[in-house]
């Protein structure tokens, strides 16, 4: 089945498959804006995304109400019961099954738009059956950084296997992709030395966000620190997000404990984690703070942006490894939206690339917490830099309505190419 469309018509319709839940901190922050905006944009969007069994009918009733007035059309399906990694198999198979009963409700489908790779099968089939342009949407090279993140350890038979079978699968979906989705340059030069690349578009649209979110207003950043109890004069570094394996918690400790030396009042402030998470573990390696070294706030998304700007100097320490490359860090972002200066490790996607462009930080190499001690005077000038001068630098390469204008030139693109 070929689709029927005018030459005139360059606005898609376009089935959207993900595999984060459009319930979750991704799916709000990551997702759904984007889908949003392309549909004012006046493209067709019908999601289909992955939830958990356990959310509640006002948190699905909610997400619905919003996916409704954005214009959107949502079909959730549930994340399979069974243990990892069997559960990755079922949820590819309810994927492709919501899929076919989506496909018979569309009288046309012009690109299927697939976010990363447990449901790119699903996609392919509608390539397939429908003639519809197929978008991988990478998201980085998910099965290195199961890998590198001690996720699928390789002295494990079964995980080895895994390993193999996502990579050719990977090459499959590289090898019928109509465009590819990279976060980062160094990515996509990587890609480009794949024997499974085809030489289709791939677009660099890095992990953006709301600019319009985020704030530099000293006034709120007076009245956030009042709340925190932090003195105005305390130099306070940050850290948002996951504590998880690729994140380097350890070296970030020490790097702070480095910083202390020369700065005593200065405290932390950890942004979506417990302060006994980072307490408890600096003693495990030999690195003592006080309870009042540590500031912790577990909070909504919606305040983020007040704690940010509240801080002085944020952290992005991520593992550097073959799987990084792909890696384009949101928390940077969200930094740089405030005009908040950052302390980076190098070999991270196009991290360094953009930290020196935008002159908004220190980027470290090797042994970070060596590397800490040898820039010291260049982390401490970072609590004099012109915090409206980064935000203004950094808009043009993070920007949500920057990347929801390359994936609407994309879309219309794809539409004009014969059918």
């Amino acid at each position: 089945m070929r689709n029927e469309r005018s030459n005139n018509d360059d606005l898609m319709n376009v089935i959207f498959i993900t595999y984060n839940g459009l319930t979750s901190h991704i799916g709000r922050a990551q997702v759904f804006p984007y889908l949003s905006a392309l549909s004012q944009c006046g493209h067709t969007i019908h999601l289909i995304s992955c939830e958990p069994r356990d959310i509640s009918e006002h948190e699905v009733n909610d997400t619905r109400r919003a996916v409704e007035l954005a214009g959107l059309r949502w079909s959730p399906i549930y994340y399979s019961s069974l243990p990892s990694p069997l559960s990755k198999i079922m949820d590819r198979i309810s994927l492709s099954r919501a899929v076919r009963a989506l496909s018979r409700e569309m009288g046309r489908i012009d690109i299927v738009h697939c976010r990363s790779y447990v449901p790119a099968d699903a996609a392919l089939l509608l390539k397939n059956k429908f003639g519809a342009k197929f978008i991988f949407d990478m998201r980085g090279l998910w099965p290195d950084q199961r890998v590198e993140g001690d996720r699928w350890p390789q002295t494990s038979f079964l995980y080895r296997f895994l390993y193999r079978w996502w990579k050719r699968k990977e090459a499959t979906y590289i090898h019928h992709s109509d465009a590819i989705i990279s976060l980062t340059d160094a990515c996509k030069s990587e890609i480009k030395t794949w024997r499974s690349y085809n030489g289709c578009p791939i677009p660099v649209i890095p992990c953006s966000v709301n600019i319009d979110e985020f704030d530099v207003s000293a006034d709120k950043r007076a009245a956030t620190r009042r709340d925190l109890e932090i003195p105005s004069e305390t130099p306070v570094f940050t850290y948002l997000g996951s504590l998880g394996s690729v994140y380097l918690l350890d070296d970030m400790i020490r790097s702070f404990a480095q910083i202390k030396k020369r700065l005593p009042k200065a405290v932390f402030l950890l942004v979506g984690h417990s302060a006994d998470d980072f307490i408890c573990r600096g003693k495990e390696i030999g690195v003592v703070f006080s309870a009042s070294d540590v500031i912790s706030r577990k909070v909504n998304r919606a305040d983020v942006p007040a704690l940010l700007n509240a801080a002085d100097i944020g952290f992005c320490f991520i593992k550097s490894s073959y799987s990084s490359l792909g890696v384009s860090p949101t928390k940077l972002g969200e930094y740089l939206s405030c005009g908040l200066p950052v302390i980076c490790n190098s070999g991270v996607g196009d991290v360094e690339k953009l930290v020196h462009e935008t002159r908004s930080g220190v980027v470290l190499d090797g042994d970070l917490e060596k590397a800490t001690l040898d820039r010291l005077d260049d982390i401490v000038y970072l609590l004099k830099v012109d915090r409206k001068g980064i935000r203004a630098r950094s808009i043009g390469g993070l920007d949500l309505s920057i990347a929801v204008e390359n994936y609407d030139a994309l879309y219309r693109s794809l539409g004009l190419v014969e059918q």
